[in-house]
C-alpha cells in the first residue's frame, strides 16, 4: 500500500489540480458504481432487492417538497436534475409535451457497467425508484429502454 501512496505523489497530477469538472466526473462514476454494485450484489434475493428500492425511494422522498402539488413536468425535471447528478446527459426534453418526456443516456456508463462486469441494466433500478418517487408525488413515471443505451422517461398524473 505504501508503495502505491509513493507512486501517487511522484505522480504529476496534483490532486490540488483537478477541476471541479473532473472531481463531478468522479463522483458520478462513484456513485454509478455503487448503485450498479449493490444492485448486483442484492440481485440474487428479489425481496431483498425491493426492499432496498422502497427504502431508497422514502429516503429521498424525504429531501422533496411532498406538500405541494408537483405537475407531470415538474415530477419529471425533478428526476431528470437527479439523473444528471448521477451522470446521465439529457439527450431531448420536452417538457411541455402532453405528456412530458426526456431522453437520457450514459445511465449508466456502458463503459463503467463493462469494466465492472455487471449489466448495464442493474441501473434501471433507479427508474424504478423514480417510479415510487413518482406515485408519492401524486404522478406516475413510465420508463423505455432504447437500443441506443438511451433512456425513454415520461411522466403523467397519477
Amino acid at each position: 500500500m505504501t508503495d502505491r501512496i509513493d507512486d501517487i505523489a511522484d505522480d504529476d497530477t496534483d490532486p490540488e489540480e483537478l477541476t471541479a469538472e473532473e472531481l463531478l466526473e468522479q463522483a458520478q462514476i462513484n456513485a454509478q458504481a455503487l448503485f450498479l454494485g449493490t444492485a448486483e450484489a442484492l440481485g440474487p434475493d428479489s425481496r431483498l432487492l425491493d426492499a432496498w428500492r422502497t427504502s431508497l425511494a422514502a429516503t429521498f422522498i424525504r429531501g422533496w417538497d411532498t406538500d405541494e402539488e408537483w405537475e407531470p413536468a415538474d415530477i419529471l425535471y425533478a428526476l431528470a436534475t437527479n439523473y444528471q447528478a448521477f451522470g446521465a446527459a439529457v439527450v431531448e426534453a420536452r417538457f411541455e409535451d402532453v405528456p412530458p418526456s426526456v431522453t437520457i443516456a450514459n445511465l449508466p456508463n456502458v463503459h463503467l457497467a463493462d469494466a465492472l462486469g455487471i449489466a448495464p441494466d442493474r441501473m434501471h433500478h433507479l427508474f424504478r425508484i423514480g417510479e415510487d418517487l413518482a406515485a408519492r408525488l401524486g404522478g406516475s413515471l413510465t420508463w423505455t429502454a432504447g437500443p441506443d443505451d438511451t433512456i425513454r422517461l415520461e411522466a403523467e398524473s397519477a
